[in-house]
């Protein structure tokens, strides 16, 4: 995803001419992205770069107190809470964005704990449609046109559930909400020229965030 040449010249949303490589790392619940984006952050930073690594919007609300589980929700209420949680979103993006474009000396990395998409793992297909016409948003803005890799990290509940666990207080599905919430954001991304994905078929979780490394 950052090329070998030095790297120099990745593609940003507002110019072209800007050294900034955005990659986002997504997936199901409990899936080690927290544990990757730390190995790839280091490993960037050792190589040069200048990382910067957005948090995840949910577990920004979660730390706050307004993280409620979407089963209390009325289908207006969920829709809102949506939306609340993509606008974070893109404000965050687009602020770590603007720094980035400000640093004139290094070539820089943004790593991003999940993007847009994600959000259609959460409603229903036709209640997604809703919020991308409601925020005048498509698909390829959202996914194509924001993020130039995508590295999708299998949930543990998927191929190594004794390994899943609730630990993440934005966490709330059980294994088989999660394996299918999972799935639903790998059909969200899949259409990205730059999609990997991570799965647990690797003898350790270690090597599961390696595969990760290598794929940066």
């Amino acid at each position: 995803m950052v090329s070998q040449s030095a790297r120099p010249s990745a593609r940003s949303i507002h110019d072209d001419k800007v050294n900034v490589t955005r990659i986002l790392l997504t997936g199901g619940p409990c899936a080690g992205k927290t544990t990757a984006l730390a190995a790839v952050s280091q490993d960037l930073t050792q190589l040069g770069y200048k990382v910067l690594v957005v948090p995840e919007a949910a577990t920004l609300i979660a730390k706050g107190g307004a993280m409620i589980a979407s089963s209390a929700f009325t289908e207006q209420q969920g829709l809102l809470f949506q939306k609340g949680l993509m606008r974070l979103q893109i404000a965050l993006e687009e602020s770590f964005l603007e720094i980035g474009q400000m640093v004139t000396d290094q070539h820089v990395v943004i790593l991003i704990d999940r993007g847009l998409l994600d959000g259609s793992a959460y409603v229903s297909r036709s209640e997604w449609q809703a919020l991308m016409d409601d925020l005048n948003m498509s698909v390829v803005m959202m996914r194509d046109n924001r993020y130039d890799g995508v590295l999708h990290m299998v949930t543990a509940a998927d191929g190594a559930q004794e390994f899943y666990g609730l630990s993440n207080e934005a966490r709330y599905e059980s294994a088989s909400e999660a394996t299918t919430k999972d799935k639903r954001i790998r059909e969200a991304y899949m259409g990205h020229k730059n999609w990997h994905m991570i799965d647990n078929s690797y003898e350790s979780f270690e090597k599961k965030v390696n595969a990760a490394k290598q794929k940066v």
